[in-house]
């Protein structure tokens, strides 16, 4: 790692510190209700000097029997950094315990060569770790997107230049111009790298805002399948900066809920109400996610030892494919993370734990199973009485079969070969239980953004499972418009960008 001041670390590290320095010294300020008085430049040396310590001591730390005990820092750079006006607000550094002195670490000309071992304070950590992300990113887009970048220019310069005579934007999303330029500034610097998907489709701007095309595409099952657009392939929180004061509801536990859904569902009298007394009995693990999927994946992140990501994606893995090796994949093959004084360790799962992991998500399982086997027989293979009449919105039931049949087929001829292999998502009955699912999550979308336009809401974007709009709509009566419309009882979440 170079420590000198031509590198791109040093150079982020030198301006993260000055930027954290200043917040914490008026923190501190506010806090003892004292002004601390100082000079801009005062600021610059003691970043600067910071910024060198750091990179050089990051490359000089002592292990003890394999446990790190502290980082190498010049005496002579601890001197100048004592002297600063500044440096006893704020701790940087803390002595190692049970350190000692050492000798050698004597630079130049300087005479006292002695030393302590230290080690970084939590405002040191931070500052660095997020100066070593910004670094890596920086060194991606250098890679990747600077060659483009004369390109990216005249891509902006044109899109300025050009406005819309036809004063048409349906399909069309807007970002404000000032929003626009400075993500493009993040892009340049590695943050925003979502940003040139929405600069790829931008087409015209106006005084205020910059458009790009968001139109959905669907090639899949006959266009009644899941739908792909613009802000659906950014990232959550890009999405959310871009569409800051959206609101956006969601569709809760979406594939569980569809399924049991779809289990209940009476396919010769679909004006039956779906009874769902009888969930917490016949199925007491789906009730249980249903009735509060947060808890839920709390009780999985804690049983796991994971975070909420892993944890969404566990339960999920488990939906789309209950013969998975979930066990085996997030529990024996994975080991789990302890931050300890001396560092990150990792370990390996207990046998107890394992029962534990095994004894929450099993009846999970189980449950899985059974709804699987009722659904593929009802929807796909029809071998009990039904309706040929019946709708789920605007499918008939009778043609889903031909549909995922026609979807697998080109599917296949795509990849060029048949997938195979049971257990891994990529069994048959997983592949045509997921095009159901994608059918009717087809459906009760089209359906909010029925009901949202129904109010007047035009300005809409929709993603797999949800739709995000300006404005603010009642859940319980957006639950009631689907209840009517696809006699199926849908929970949904609401939030505010």
């Amino acid at each position: 790692m170079k420590n000198d001041k031509d590198s791109i670390l040093y150079k982020i590290l030198t301006k993260m510190l000055k930027r954290e320095i200043k917040k914490k010294l008026e923190q501190i300020s506010k806090n003892c209700k004292r002004e601390i008085k100082y000079h801009h430049h005062t600021i610059d040396g003691l970043a600067n000097k910071l910024s060198y310590v750091i990179l050089y001591s990051i490359e000089n730390p002592k292990y003890v029997n394999n446990f790190f005990d502290g980082y190498h820092i010049y005496s002579s750079d601890l001197i100048i950094l004592k002297n600063n006006k500044l440096y006893k607000n704020i701790i940087f550094f803390e002595k190692s315990p049970n350190s000692t002195y050492h000798k050698n670490n004597g630079k130049c000309s300087e005479k006292n060569g002695y030393s302590h071992w230290y080690r970084y304070s939590d405002f040191t950590i931070n500052c660095f770790n997020i100066a070593l992300y910004l670094t890596k990113r920086q060194i991606l887009y250098n890679r990747t997107y600077k060659v483009h970048e004369k390109y990216h220019q005249n891509k902006i310069k044109s899109v300025f230049n050009k406005t819309d005579e036809t004063n048409n934007t349906n399909g069309l999303c807007k970002i404000n111009k000032r929003i626009f330029l400075y993500l493009y500034s993040q892009f340049r610097k590695g943050i925003c790298n979502d940003f040139i998907k929405i600069l790829k489709k931008s087409l015209f701007c106006d005084d205020e805002y910059v458009y790009f095309d968001n139109n959905a595409i669907s090639s899949s099952l006959d266009g009644f399948g899941r739908e792909y657009t613009t802000i659906g392939n950014l990232s959550k929180d890009f999405r959310k900066f871009i569409l800051k004061g959206y609101t956006e509801i969601d569709i809760d536990c979406a594939i569980q809920s569809i399924l049991v859904n779809l289990y209940y569902y009476n396919t010769l009298k679909p004006w039956i109400k779906v009874d769902f007394k009888e969930l917490k009995n016949d199925y007491p693990s789906h009730h249980k996610m249903m009735a509060d999927k947060n808890r839920f994946r709390d009780s999985v992140c804690f049983k796991f030892k994971c975070e909420l990501p892993m944890a969404k994606q566990i339960i999920t893995s488990i939906s789309y494919s209950p013969n998975r090796r979930i066990i085996y994949e997030y529990c024996e093959k994975r080991k789990y993370p302890i931050v300890m004084e001396n560092g990150t360790r990792y370990f390996d799962f207990p046998k107890k734990r394992i029962l534990e992991c095994r004894k929450l998500i099993d009846p999970l399982v189980e449950e899985t199973k059974k709804l699987r086997e009722k659904v593929l027989e009802k929807f796909y293979y029809q071998n009990n009485d039904f309706n040929t009449g019946i709708k789920i919105g605007n499918i008939f039931i009778k043609n889903f079969k031909k549909l995922i049949d026609e979807d697998i087929e080109t599917d296949n001829i795509i990849k060029r070969q048949k997938i195979k292999g049971y257990g891994k998502g990529k069994s048959l009955e997983d592949r045509i239980l997921f095009r159901i699912y994608q059918l009717v999550e087809c459906q009760i979308r089209n359906k909010m953004i029925q009901f949202l336009e129904s109010k007047n809401i035009n300005e809409h974007y929709q993603l797999h499972d949800c739709v995000i709009f300006k404005g603010d709509v009642e859940v319980k009566e957006l639950m009631r418009f689907i209840y009517e419309e696809l006699r199926m009882i849908i929970l949904f979440s609401k939030k505010v960008y």
